[in-house]
């Protein structure tokens, strides 16, 4: 998670900001964990979990950190209408670990060593 610094802050400040920084994107995280299967908007994590003295602009950059990190997809495809009247994409939960990327086993018949004892019969 990263803290978007644009001006000059004390060290101490901008320590608070990266803090604050990532206890958004984690809950924002969970919240995502414990609602695996749907798909939601800033403005719908905005409502669920935080206050109006959160910007909607800072959830958004944490979940678009979230979305660099391979851990939320963000659905350009599918948006809805929110306030102002501006289209919002809808983000979800990452997959954990495709199958795609686990080693597939051969069967006993079809491996080298058991093709050998076949020709060696």
């Amino acid at each position: 998670m990263t803290f978007h610094q644009r001006n000059s802050f004390p060290e101490a400040e901008v320590e608070r900001g990266k803090q604050k920084s990532l206890s958004q994107a984690e809950r924002i995280l969970a919240h995502f964990q414990a609602h695996r299967h749907e798909r939601l908007t800033p403005f719908d994590i905005h409502r669920c979990l935080f206050d109006a003295t959160t910007p909607p602009t800072s959830i958004r950059r944490a979940m678009t950190d979230l979305t660099n990190e391979g851990l939320l997809i963000k659905h350009e495809d599918d948006q809805v209408q929110e306030i102002y009247g501006v289209s919002n994409c809808r983000w979800s939960l990452a997959p954990i670990s495709p199958q795609t990327e686990l080693p597939l086993k051969t069967s006993k018949t079809s491996s080298p060593q058991n093709k050998r004892r076949r020709e060696k019969r």
